[in-house]
């Protein structure tokens, strides 16, 4: 991917690295103490001033992101961010 790849593009990878990591347990230990390694792998580009971290959820921990605040944005675009039907939620 030289281009910033799309969303699309990202959760088809996203899937790969997942059946992988599911199928080989050495490659989902890789995975969880060097996602940046697999990432470039992969083709994902990666940044060398930010850190990337991969949690594993199991039957009793589930992980949700709670996202920085872009900013900019207005009361407004907020409410039409917390009225979106739209989540990156995986299950």
């Amino acid at each position: 991917m030289s281009k910033k790849p799309s969303y699309e593009e990202l959760r088809k990878v996203w899937g790969q690295i997942t059946a992988r990591a599911w199928e080989d347990r050495k490659f989902k230990e890789r995975l969880l103490t060097h996602p940046k390694e697999i990432f470039k792998e992969y083709g994902i580009h990666t940044s060398a001033e930010m850190q990337y971290r991969v949690h594993e959820d199991d039957k009793a921990i589930i992980h949700w992101v709670l996202r920085e605040k872009p900013e900019g944005l207005s009361s407004a675009d907020l409410k039409k961010l917390a009225a979106a039907t739209d989540c990156q939620c995986v299950i």
